[in-house]
């Protein structure tokens, strides 16, 4: 009878057992500390998800310490920084996620926190590189315009706004921009008022609709709920910006506003007497309270803050884009932004002297889509080429839609160089007594270009 356990019984196997578990034992073990190794940066995301950003920082550098060069490694080390409040280490990281390849999303990122750190000039930087590439274009257009606002460039802010109003007529958001940028920083209140009342029409349930409503109030307390016409603002309608203002208009808006200074005088005095029985005190005060804007919310932590401070940028998230209700819109109009987009790019690459882009971006989009900004930015790059004889027809074009300073001043300078002696004469001519232009045609009265170019060809 054989032994069971008898190493002849199988071969010895009894024997070499033992051995065989402890090489599986150590083997595993070896498997799993490699595989905890592979795994820090997962638990640095777990850890983030928790919340615990300092825990999660700390997986993610120990996940570096390894060489890693993972762009989504760095992004999300970056988003961590942001929130324990390390702003220098979260551009570092933002920096190195887009030198290892890191896309759109890290870029939106960026620009977004550059905006809410008030770093607005490597905002625009940002959002300008992103959209050359963006297949999106019209929340980078949103966010540009914001950024260069709060930068200080009020002008170059609106045409990108204007964009992605136009872009998207349903979206509330370039609407509340537009409606701050009229209203804080070009001194249109009036324009205003329509911006902030399509944004409460457009955006229910708005974060900051509060504030925009208290400011609205304000406005109609001033200048009264009703506007001339070429204030007025359709909702979900692109929004074509009006023509420079007669001296007709000008003059009634100045009326409008020294009417409204004297009935609120009016009142300030009329609420300076007390009532009968009323204390003097409670008059004092309700003097004091006639200088302050009244508004239908009496809430004291946000109604008066309303009309008397700046409402925030609003911006698109990340990847987000685009509110729901606008998405739709978005779709059926998806033909639309090419033209939009690459009249755009072109406003960029002037402000960069990029003469060459320009003219390469304005010559696909069709003469009929060019208005008298995107002529004028033709005519000026032409002529920054040398080409001036095609430059002077885009300035005279732009001229005839738009003949302010600019315009006129960039159609003379070609002429110049033209020897045009005859079109100077005729430009002479027809703005002569200009007020807006005095400044760009202070020689023609005495006819000084002209003699100039006589003497020149003799």
């Amino acid at each position: 009878m054989i032994n069971p356990l008898s190493p002849r019984s199988s071969g010895g196997a009894c024997v070499r057992s033992p051995v065989i578990s402890l090489l599986l034992i150590a083997t595993l073990t070896t498997l799993s500390l490699l595989s905890g190794c592979a795994s820090v940066k997962e638990r640095g995301d777990r850890a983030f998800k928790a919340q615990e950003y300092n825990r999660a920082l700390d997986h993610y550098e120990q996940e570096m310490e390894q060489g890693s060069r993972d762009p989504d490694l760095y992004f999300k080390a970056a988003q961590a920084a942001v929130r324990v409040g390390d702003f220098a280490l979260a551009e570092r990281y933002y920096s190195r996620s887009l030198r290892y390849g890191g896309g759109e999303e890290v870029k939106r990122s960026l620009a977004e926190f550059y905006i809410a750190t008030s770093n607005y000039t490597k905002a625009v930087r940002v959002l300008q590189q992103l959209l050359e590439t963006t297949d999106n274009p019209q929340s980078v257009f949103n966010n540009l315009g914001a950024a260069l606002m709060y930068a200080g460039a009020p002008l170059d802010a609106e045409s990108y706004l204007l964009v992605a109003q136009q872009m998207n007529p349903k979206d509330p958001v370039p609407y509340v921009n537009l409606g701050v940028l009229y209203d804080k920083h070009m001194n249109q209140p009036r324009l205003a008022l329509g911006f902030y009342r399509c944004f409460l029409e457009l955006g229910k349930q708005a974060s900051n609709e509060r504030k925009i409503e208290a400011r609205k109030q304000a406005i109609e307390v001033r200048y009264g709920k009703e506007v001339p016409e070429r204030y007025q603002v359709e909702c979900g309608a692109p929004y074509q910006p009006p023509g420079p203002p007669s001296k007709e208009e000008l003059r009634q808006t100045l009326r409008a506003e020294q009417n409204a200074q004297q009935e609120q005088g009016g009142q300030e005095r009329q609420g300076a007497q007390p009532e009968q029985g009323a204390k003097q005190e409670q008059g004092a005060k309700q003097e004091q309270g006639a200088h302050k804007a009244p508004t239908a919310l009496q809430d004291e932590s946000a109604g008066q803050e309303g009309a008397d401070t700046e409402p925030p940028p609003v911006i698109y998230r990340q990847v987000d884009e685009l509110p729901e209700q606008s998405k739709a819109a978005e779709g059926a109009d998806s033909k639309k932004p090419s033209t939009a987009k690459t009249l755009a790019l072109a406003e960029t690459a002037f402000s960069q002297q990029n003469h060459a882009r320009v003219v390469q971006y304005l010559e696909d989009v069709p003469a009929s889509a060019l208005d008298a900004r995107a002529m004028s930015l033709y005519g000026r790059s032409l002529a920054a080429l040398g080409e001036h004889q095609r430059a002077q027809r885009w300035l005279a074009a732009a001229v005839e839609e738009k003949p302010n300073a600019e315009n006129v001043e960039a159609l003379l300078g070609v002429c110049r160089q033209l020897d045009d002696a005859a079109k100077i004469g005729e430009l002479c001519e027809r703005f002569e007594g200009d007020e807006e232009l005095a400044d760009v045609l202070e020689d023609c009265p005495k006819r000084k270009l002209l003699e100039q170019l006589k003497q020149k060809k003799q």
